[in-house]
């Protein structure tokens, strides 16, 4: 009372009353702040409790995702180990599957092998006497029995008459008794040694002895080789000519074509003659600016030398083919000679006293076309129709070194 008194009496009743109301007005914000701030507080609470369940969640679906890893890990081991294992038996029976294949084919081989030698010893034994007649165990033998006593032609006193004598047969089979793989390796001996008579004769009884053989082809190739090789051509091309025409599925067949086909070939060379006829480039000596300006890029011939040399040879080189392949002029369709020069060319013809109709010349055409030239020549004069099929031709050439060839090939 005495405050209120105070204050009215002194004019501050309203003053307190707005002070008053400030205090209550500003008392109701505050406690609506508190309690929204408690219910903030309690929804955290709340979401850390249920982050608490969620990462207690994740933990279990870790732990059971590794679990699961860990069984497949296991299951995809176990099946890998499965696997090897059935790899390695597969494997393992696919060699011995091998192994048993090759002992089988082995086997077919050494049969076929054994029926050719069972064959050979049938052959090889001698016939009995034809049935129907009988023979005298008691008798003695054509080896022991002793000789009529009587004239030629008659009985002795008190015998029956003599049986004519039996002509004497052909010589025994040299292949009777004998394997073909014996017979086949004494035959290559012979080969291997060089005895090319020797070669000839064992592989052509191999051949009538085992016709059929998987060698046959090989054995009439041999004879083929060694008759070349003992300089008779013509027995060589028609020992060819037997493989082509009777083992055509053969391996031996291309083989035979091609040696039908080159019947001689040398090649000759001289180091002393390198500084007549060289060309400079080459991996010693690379092409560079310097040889280009002084033109060491270019062939390099003495014309003179080379001259002597290529009339010389050419001349030599036709008569050897010549010679050795028992041909006559009448037997060469054609001579394709290396076209290094005209001059050389006609010399060589004269020389040889041939016509110049008998040399395929294109020189005047392409000028010295180098290695090439004998090709170039070659094709011209096939498509040009003046070689055929079955021609025989002499090829002649000369290089750098020095160097000369000659082949003798039958189209």
């Amino acid at each position: 009372m005495r405050v209120g008194s105070l204050f009215a009496r002194h004019g501050l009743a309203p003053l307190v009353g707005g002070v008053a109301l400030a205090v209550v007005s500003a008392a109701a914000p505050a406690a609506a702040a508190n309690k929204e701030h408690q219910q903030m507080m309690a929804e955290i609470r709340m979401l850390q409790e249920q982050n608490a369940q969620l990462q207690q969640s994740i933990g279990t679906l870790v732990d059971a995702l590794k679990t699961v890893t860990s069984k497949l890990d296991e299951q995809a081991a176990t099946s890998r180990k499965t696997t090897a294992d059935s790899r390695l038996l597969i494997e393992g029976l696919s060699g011995e599957l091998r192994v048993v294949r090759e002992k089988i084919d082995d086997t077919h081989v050494r049969l076929g092998s054994l029926a050719q030698e069972v064959d050979a010893l049938r052959n090889s034994i001698p016939q009995g006497p034809p049935p129907g007649i009988a023979i005298d165990p008691n008798a003695p033998s054509p080896s022991t029995a002793a000789p009529p006593t009587g004239p030629a032609g008659t009985p002795p006193a008190g015998g029956s008459p003599l049986p004519p004598v039996a002509n004497a047969g052909p010589p025994a089979n040299p292949a009777a008794g004998m394997s073909p793989g014996r017979l086949w390796d004494m035959a290559f001996s012979d080969y291997a040694a060089g005895q090319w008579p020797l070669a000839i004769q064992g592989f052509e009884t191999y051949m009538r002895a085992f016709p059929k053989s998987e060698q046959a082809d090989d054995a009439q190739f041999y004879i083929g080789e060694a008759y070349q090789l003992d300089g008779k051509m013509r027995e060589a091309l028609a020992a060819y000519d037997r493989v082509v025409s009777d083992f055509p599925q053969s391996d031996r067949a291309p083989d035979a074509y091609y040696k039908r086909g080159l019947i001689y070939s040398t090649l000759h060379a001289d180091g002393t003659g390198g500084d007549v006829m060289k060309c400079t480039p080459g991996s010693r000596f690379p092409v560079c600016e310097s040889m280009i300006a002084e033109g060491g890029h270019f062939m390099q011939i003495k014309g003179r030398e080379v001259y002597k040399f290529a009339v010389t040879k050419f001349e030599e080189l036709i008569r050897e083919a010549m010679r050795a392949c028992e041909l006559t002029v009448e037997h060469v369709k054609l001579i394709v000679p290396h076209q290094v020069n005209q001059r050389i060319i006609d010399s060589a013809m004269d020389k040889l006293g041939l016509g110049p109709e008998k040399a395929y010349v294109n020189i005047d055409r392409y000028g010295n076309t180098s290695a090439a030239s004998i090709p170039i020549a070659l094709d011209e004069a096939w498509r040009a129709g003046k070689v055929h099929k079955g021609d025989v031709l002499i090829f002649v050439a000369f290089g750098a070194g020095l160097t000369w060839a000659n082949a003798v090939v039958r189209v």
